[in-house]
């Protein structure tokens, strides 16, 4: 298959859209769930106002892009040889690479590998196959490339790419794959940045996407205070606290919520930390400790009161266990973030009904 055949759209994998005149070029990586000639974030980017051609790029069998993305790009390396021709033909002036989980993590490895001058990732794992981590029990193949498994080497190589990854602060498993990187959060310094929004692990419902990249272009870094809605680590030492949270995950997978619980509550801060008032209120659920769940996932809506994602789940809490009190007050809390949200609507209407 030649340049010509991806540029006309005979590659399902692959769909490029061209704008006159445009000076920009994205890569939109999908995550885990498109089938072929299916693309992740195509409703996002349906305008000219950045001024760029798109590549939006899939994967067969959500293999996290080890396998390349069909059987003749079958390798991470023989996509970014592809990539490097796509960039050749448009010859932009910036260039980025974006995208969310599985896709999350191809746009650092090939932001990296291509050199563009930036990448926005969702909620990506830099270090695949660990222990319960998405790439693993979201991967149909788990066949894994093991010169990209980590991407630190690749973080610590590239001194031109600016990488903005961009986390969920009420997703365990996220947070807990990124001990590895705690150093780098305490210095908040070099070409990546990390920063926390209040969402879960999704392309952040707290967020614009759109302008979001279009303030990437503009001022590179994104700090906390360029992103709407952003929340940082507030506890003193950030590896202390994701030490526990990854201890905590590993508990919560093996069952021991009498472990999660000493975990979570280890530290005198850990108090004052609404994520981590959220996983303690989620692990009361599992244990079927359902008036101390109701407690915490209060506490955490009250430290944490401008997160939609917070209010919603405590909703789901209350509907489940047919509070209705709280079930009505959760939703309303909700639906004022965010109005006229379709399943708030929902659960406002079961709580209103009851």
């Amino acid at each position: 298959m030649d340049l010509t055949d991806i540029l006309e759209g005979r590659c399902e994998n692959v769909l490029v859209r061209q704008e006159a005149g445009a000076d920009r070029l994205i890569f939109v990586f999908s995550h885990v769930g498109y089938p072929a000639g299916k693309f992740a974030m195509t409703n996002v980017f349906s305008d000219s106002t950045l001024r760029a051609n798109f590549v939006f790029v899939n994967c067969k069998g959500n293999a996290w892009y080890q396998l390349g993305i069909n059987d003749e790009f079958d390798s991470i390396d023989k996509c970014t040889q592809l990539f490097r021709r796509l960039i050749d033909h448009f010859t932009p002036r910036q260039s980025l690479a974006v995208g969310m989980s599985m896709g999350g993590y191809a746009a650092t490895v090939f932001g990296l590998l291509l050199q563009l001058d930036y990448v926005t990732a969702f909620t990506p794992e830099v270090i695949l196959d660990l222990p319960h981590c998405r790439s693993v029990t979201l991967n149909n193949v788990r066949r894994f490339d093991f010169k990209y498994i980590s991407l630190q080497h690749l973080l610590a190589a590239n001194s031109h790419t600016i990488v903005n990854a961009i986390y969920g602060a009420y997703d365990l498993i996220d947070l807990s794959l990124l001990w590895p990187l705690s150093h780098i959060l305490e210095r908040a310094e070099g070409k990546l940045r990390v920063t926390f929004c209040n969402d879960g692990h999704q392309v952040p419902l707290s967020l614009d996407v759109r302008n979001l990249v279009k303030s990437t272009f503009s001022v590179g870094c994104l700090e906390p205070r360029d992103i709407r809605a952003a929340i940082v680590l507030r506890t003193a030492h950030p590896a202390v606290e994701l030490y526990a949270l990854a201890r905590a995950r590993h508990f919560k997978n093996v069952g021991d919520f009498n472990a999660v619980h000493d975990v979570l509550t280890g530290e005198p801060s850990f108090s004052k930390v609404s994520w981590i008032n959220f996983f303690l209120a989620e692990n009361f659920d599992k244990a079927g400790e359902f008036d101390r769940a109701a407690a915490q996932f209060d506490l955490a809506a009250t430290q944490d009161p401008g997160s939609f994602y917070v209010w919603f789940r405590s909703a789901q809490f209350a509907e489940r266990t047919r509070r209705f009190d709280m079930l009505s007050y959760t939703c309303e809390r909700a639906l004022a973030i965010k109005p006229g949200d379709v399943h708030a609507s929902k659960l406002f209407a079961k709580a209103l009904a009851a």
